[in-house]
């Protein structure tokens, strides 16, 4: 899955930089929260799941790339 993820957004930072749209688009990625623990997620090293106020149920992966209004780092 996290290939196909990076594929995904490699494709897309392509297609805006060919259209010259790269240093003024927001790009925004994350994800859903923890996986549910009744149909087989394994969310660790985080406690729990969804439904859940545990890291497992609240923690999101998430990026944001838009190089001319926000500093890397």
């Amino acid at each position: 899955m996290v290939y196909a993820v990076d594929r995904g957004i490699g494709q897309l930072v392509n297609a805006i930089q060919e259209a010259e749209l790269f240093d003024h688009t927001l790009i925004a990625f994350l994800s859903d929260n923890g996986g549910k623990m009744g149909a087989g997620a394994n969310n660790a090293p985080l406690d729990q799941g969804k439904r859940s106020i545990c890291e497992g149920g609240i923690r999101v992966p998430m990026f944001c790339h838009w190089p001319t209004k926000v500093a890397a780092g």
